[in-house]
């Protein structure tokens, strides 16, 4: 079970100064899963407990990545009763490294290095990349140098090209028929591509890696 997920109890013993806040800290950086957080604890303040507390307890209520307004409550409990609840409200801002173009690169253009930075998360749905997801992808627009890549940024990079030497491996039922073809279009690996047999013909099949299409008979 995760922190994010737990009652924070501290049995017989009211916080030191700080330890709240601490609390607080160490459910939400466990749930940002590895991004950097940024929170305002200015809400804090003035946290007193009740004359008769001997003991507290903080959860989270709010759910997900953290960023914009959290909400927490403390419970302050007293030796045979619950004494008082209180929502506790901060704002956390999340950043994240994301990757950027090292310099202009134009579009159809190969990603094979990246720079990263450290940018604001727009929100839990940011479509911004991380490196290790851009490498090897295919511009599909013009950008320039510092430009954080988003998911539409980008598409598959071809495997193999339009004009390619490939070999065609023909499946008909349980026997299969290998012959040379030629690739009408820039082909990725595992998606359907169009080819011209040795017989002339066109005929569709997908590409298992840089020279070699598998086409089921029948398929068009």
């Amino acid at each position: 079970m995760t922190l994010a997920a737990l009652l924070l109890p501290l049995a017989g013993a009211l916080p030191a100064p700080g330890e709240i806040a601490r609390s607080i800290d160490s459910v939400l950086t466990e749930a940002a899963d590895g991004s950097r957080l940024q929170i305002d604890h200015s809400k804090l303040t003035r946290l007193e407990p009740p004359a008769e507390a001997v003991d507290w307890s903080l959860s989270r209520r709010t759910r997900g990545v953290p960023g914009g307004t959290e909400s927490f409550e403390l419970t302050w409990i007293g030796t045979e009763k619950t004494l008082e609840r209180r929502a506790l409200t901060l704002r956390v801002k999340r950043f994240e490294t994301v990757a950027v173009a090292c310099s202009d690169l134009e579009h159809g253009q190969r990603v094979d290095s990246l720079c990263s930075q450290e940018v604001p998360a727009i929100g839990s749905g940011t479509q911004a990349l991380q490196a290790d997801s851009a490498l090897g992808m295919r511009l599909r627009r013009t950008v320039t140098k510092g430009h954080v890549f988003l998911k539409g940024d980008l598409e598959a990079a071809p495997l193999a090209l339009k004009g390619q030497a490939v070999t065609l491996h023909v499946v008909i039922g349980n026997a299969r028929v290998d012959m040379p073809g030629v690739l009408l279009a820039d082909a990725v690996a595992g998606r359907p591509v169009r080819v011209r047999n040795a017989l002339g013909k066109e005929v569709s099949g997908t590409l298992d890696d840089a020279s070699n299409v598998t086409v089921v008979a029948g398929l068009r």
